[in-house]
């Protein structure tokens, strides 16, 4: 057993930054839900996307719950393999966003959206509830060339 870098998010981290935002990571490997806490009430976060797959599943609700809990304009982003076919349960649990599929271009669009409070449905490869229902953009086509991605972010984190 060794810990490896969050890529996903390193990955997702440098396409932001590329596009002119300013990005944090947070890496919960060797950190304790006390330490995330903390940094939120730091930070105070506008957007939080967060990892998930089947192993960080019951942590990641513990995660949202007390986000919504205690910042109530912090938007909670979702990726990763676990969210793509339960993307309505997550957001009924609290998240406001889901990205489904590969998530640099999507979460910039995300982004983009949220700071200038537009319309989501031209944003591909997210879910999110609207009212009580739940929408699922198009699918975003999938990157063809992973070298127009910029090398992940791995200064974000303590290696």
């Amino acid at each position: 057993m060794r810990p490896y870098p969050p890529l996903g998010i390193l990955s997702i981290a440098a396409f932001l930054e590329q596009n002119h935002f300013h990005v944090d990571v947070f890496d919960t490997t060797f950190s304790t839900k006390t330490d995330f806490e903390n940094y939120l009430s730091q930070n105070r976060p506008n957007v939080v996307g967060i990892y998930v797959n089947l192993m960080t599943k019951l942590n990641v609700l513990s995660m949202i719950k007390y986000i919504k809990s205690n910042f109530t304009s912090t938007k909670v982003v979702l990726g990763g393999p676990e969210v793509t076919h339960s993307a309505e349960n997550f957001l009924r649990h609290g998240a406001d966003f889901i990205v489904i599929g590969e998530g640099e271009q999507t979460m910039l669009e995300l982004c983009l959206a949220i700071g200038n409070n537009s319309d989501l449905s031209s944003v591909h490869g997210v879910g999110y509830l609207s009212g009580n229902k739940f929408i699922r953009t198009h699918e975003r086509e999938k990157l063809k060339h992973l070298d127009d991605l910029p090398i992940p972010a791995r200064h974000k984190i303590d290696l």
